[in-house]
């Protein structure tokens, strides 16, 4: 669990939520998955999530061919 401290409850667990998204957003789950912060994709909700979605479900498939 990766967690962020703050001044007044201590430290506080982080988790990345990724619902849509673009490019930006691929390159922030994948800064998220170097330093073990959990990162929840919610599938179904367009562009970005559903790229990640399907990567994680067929990891061989060549996802790029899929139009998101």
């Amino acid at each position: 669990m990766c967690y962020v401290h703050c001044a007044e409850l201590g430290p506080v667990p982080v988790v990345v939520l990724v619902i849509e998204g673009g490019h930006m957003t691929l390159n922030t789950a994948y800064q998220a998955i170097k330093t073990e912060t959990p990162v929840l994709v919610m599938a179904g909700s367009g562009r970005a999530a559903d790229f990640i979605a399907a990567a994680y479900e067929n990891p061989l498939v060549k996802v790029y061919d899929r139009h998101y």
